[in-house]
C-alpha cells in the first residue's frame, strides 16, 4: 500500500515537473517569435513569471485532473485491460478539463468559441503531463517484469529477439 502511495505521489510530482516545463518552454517559444518578428521582447520579468504561473497552475490543475483520472482508471482497471485503462484515462481528462474550461469561461464570460479553441489547447497541454505521470505510476511495475524476465533468461537478448533456455 506504502509503495503505490509513493508511485502515485511520484507520478503526480512528475506530472507537475512536465507542466513547470512545458511553461519555460512556452516562454521560450514566444521569446524566438518576439526577437524573430522585431517586436518588444517584454520585461526582464517575463519569464520568472511565466515559470511561476505555470507552476502554479500545475500545483492546482494536477490534483483538479489527476486524482480523479486516477481513481476511475483504479476502478475500471480491475475489470479491463490496458487499453481500457487508456480509454477511461482519456475519457475522465477529457470531460475534466472541459468542465474546468467551462467554469472558467462561464464565470469569465467568453464567447463559446474561445471557450472551445481554450478547451483544446488545455488538452494538448495536459497530454505531456499525464503521460509522464503514467510513466512512473505504470512504469515501475513494467521495467519490474522486464528485469525479471531478463535475470530468468527469458527477456530479449543483445541482438534482438528472444533467447530460448
Amino acid at each position: 500500500m506504502f509503495g503505490r502511495v509513493v508511485r502515485y505521489v511520484g507520478g503526480a510530482a512528475a506530472a507537475w515537473l512536465v507542466f513547470t516545463l512545458q511553461g519555460v518552454l512556452v516562454y521560450l517559444g514566444l521569446l524566438l517569435y518576439a526577437l524573430a518578428s522585431g517586436t518588444d521582447a517584454g520585461g526582464p520579468l517575463g519569464g520568472p513569471f511565466m515559470l511561476l504561473l505555470a507552476a502554479a497552475l500545475g500545483l492546482v490543475l494536477i490534483p483538479v485532473l489527476y486524482v480523479p483520472t486516477l481513481v476511475a482508471v483504479e476502478v475500471v482497471g480491475k475489470r479491463v485491460g490496458f487499453a481500457g485503462r487508456l480509454v477511461t484515462a482519456a475519457a475522465v481528462m477529457v470531460v475534466l478539463v472541459g468542465a474546468v474550461v467551462a467554469l472558467v469561461a462561464a464565470l469569465t464570460d467568453v464567447s463559446p468559441g474561445a471557450g472551445l479553441v481554450t478547451w483544446l489547447v488545455a488538452l494538448a497541454s495536459v497530454v505531456l503531463p499525464a503521460v509522464a505521470a503514467t510513466a512512473v505510476v505504470y512504469g515501475g511495475a513494467v521495467l519490474a517484469r522486464l528485469f525479471s524476465r531478463l535475470r530468468a533468461g527469458d527477456g530479449p537478448s543483445m541482438f534482438g529477439g528472444f533467447r530460448s533456455v
